[in-house]
C-alpha cells in the first residue's frame, strides 16, 4: 500500500515526517480534505480568518507533491445577497 505524507501550509508550515499508509490518491485526497474542514471548524469557533488559499500538499515517501488541496476546494462558499 502507498505512503503518504501531508504537509500543511497554512499560518505556519507543519510537515508531515511520519505520513500515513492509504490505499490510493482518492483516498488521501479525502483524508485531506477532512483535515482541512476540521481546521476550517475550529478557525471559525475562534473568529479567526480563513484563507481559501492555504492547503495542504500530499507527497510520497521521496516528497514528491501527489497533489494539492487548497482550504477552498475543501468547502462550499455562498454569499446570499438580501434586501
Amino acid at each position: 500500500m502507498p505512503w503518504f505524507h501531508f504537509n500543511l501550509y497554512n499560518d505556519d508550515t507543519v510537515i508531515d515526517e511520519d505520513g500515513s499508509e492509504l490505499p490510493d490518491v482518492p483516498t488521501a485526497r479525502d483524508a485531506a480534505i477532512r483535515s482541512i474542514r476540521s481546521i476550517i471548524a475550529s478557525h471559525v469557533t475562534e473568529g479567526l480568518p480563513i484563507d481559501l488559499d492555504h492547503r495542504i500538499e500530499i507527497t510520497n515517501r521521496r516528497g514528491a507533491v501527489i497533489s494539492v488541496v487548497t482550504f477552498g476546494d475543501a468547502m462550499q462558499v455562498v454569499q446570499s445577497r438580501k434586501g
